[in-house]
Formats: structure tokens, sequence, C-alpha cells
């Protein structure tokens, strides 16, 4: 289930808030049972509420995100990043969770940074998409979120009046 706002107010400053809620149920791999390939159930109920705020001078984007991670595990996720006019994007995020030290080590925080790279400035003519790089130097479980491809702020933005306005001198090219 997801639900998202939007609203843009006098000095084009954009706030956005969004809640999405998934339950998953899946198999996870035992490791003292590795040669029979023997899997373990597993159920959870994760879900974040998501801020969003667009700085227009700057094109940075904060989004602050609470809520449950699938290790069952509770916090805030902190993401910056940087959209220029040609469509790249590189940002960096943080998370910080209730889990401890003893369940997965250094879980309790999570870090990285990832690059969206438009596929036009691949070629001479129109192709819409993405394509992505991410580095998270520990990939432990917490502050691990459930990844379902596109969330409603990623479907929406480009339709913005703010990001139709920011790319509008590019129209005519």
């Amino acid at each position: 289930m997801s639900w998202f706002n939007k609203k843009q107010n006098k000095q084009h400053q954009i706030n956005e808030t969004g809640i999405k809620i998934l339950q998953l149920r899946a198999s996870e791999l035992s490791s003292e049972r590795l040669s029979s390939l023997d899997f373990q159930e597993y159920k959870t109920v994760t879900g974040h509420m998501t801020l969003y705020l667009t700085e227009p001078r700057s094109n940075i984007l904060f989004k602050l995100s609470g809520g449950r991670y699938l290790a069952k595990d509770s916090g805030i996720t902190i993401d910056m990043s940087r959209k220029f006019k040609t469509g790249f994007r590189v940002g960096a995020f943080f998370s910080l969770t209730d889990i401890s030290d003893e369940e997965f080590g250094e879980g309790s925080f999570d870090k990285g940074f990832y690059f969206n790279i438009p596929i036009q400035s691949f070629f001479t003519n129109y192709r819409p998409g993405l394509t992505s790089f991410g580095l998270r130097p520990l990939t432990r479980d917490g502050a691990a979120k459930l990844n379902v491809g596109h969330d409603l702020y990623g479907v929406t933005d480009s339709a913005s009046a703010y990001n139709i306005e920011f790319g509008w001198d590019e129209f005519y090219e």
C-alpha cells in the first residue's frame, strides 16, 4: 500500500510526503543447512513514512524516512541527492536503527552513495530510463529496505511543475 502527497509553496520549494507499507513473506537460506539447501520461513511487515524536500536553487533533494526495516528494526534514513540538468543524479545516505550490536555487529548504522545516469546520455536520440550504481560498505541486515522498483515519488517527479520548468530550455533542442 502506498500514499503520496505533493505541495509546492511560494518559494517554489517542493514539500512531499509518502507512506509505503509492505508485507513480506520470504524463505531465507539457512547457513547450517547449506548443503541440503533447506529454507527457513521469514515474515515481517515493513513500512516507512518519507518526507521529501527539494531546495530549488541548488536542486538538492532531502529525504527523511522513518519506519520499520526488513530485520524488524526501527529507525531513520536520511538521503541527500542532487539532480543536474543532464538528468544525472548523485546522492548519499545514512541510516540509524535500534538493532543491537550483538545481533548484527555494526548493523545499527548503514551508509552509502549512488549515481543515476540517464540512458539517453549514451545515445544520439532520446531513450527513456536510468542506469544506476550504488555502494554500501556494510551489507548487514540492519536498516535494509525492500526494493520494490518504482516508488510513487519517482513515478510522479518527472511530471512535477518544478521539473518541467527546470528542463524547459532543453525542450526546443
